[in-house]
């Protein structure tokens, strides 16, 4: 895994993440030190950001630095290998009646049917 987030104003943090073999996660935690990369962390970062996000954009994983080099004014948390940013913006009001803001969507019969069927009360948020 390898995040890249900025959160409340806060710095740009890099957070590169291993899975897999005990051996092999020592190795790849060996190499990035070499890089000054050592501090251990956890993703709360991310269970506390994504819940709020409104905002999800996909880049090509090539492009994530410079998409991100453009988000002055926006807390974000990016999945740097895969292009995905989830992003806070500061002032929403600015995106107000951009494109897609007065797309109507009406769920698929199949969705409603499920929905209707496991919950004729309505206690459930809309599709």
């Amino acid at each position: 895994m390898l995040d890249l987030h900025r959160l409340d104003g806060q710095p740009i943090n890099l957070v590169v993440g291993f899975a897999g073999a005990q051996a092999d996660v020592e190795a790849q935690t060996e190499a990035v030190a070499d890089f000054g990369i050592s501090a251990k962390t956890d993703l709360e970062y991310d269970a506390a950001f994504r819940p709020t996000a409104h905002c999800i954009e996909s880049v090509a994983p090539a492009d994530t630095i410079k998409s991100l080099r453009s988000m002055t004014d926006c807390d974000f948390v990016a999945r740097a290998g895969n292009g995905t940013v989830y992003c806070r913006h500061h002032h929403p009001e600015k995106f107000k009646g951009g494109i897609g803001d007065d797309i109507a969507f009406n769920p698929p019969a199949l969705q409603t049917r499920i929905k209707d069927t496991f919950d004729p009360e309505g206690i459930l948020p809309t599709l």
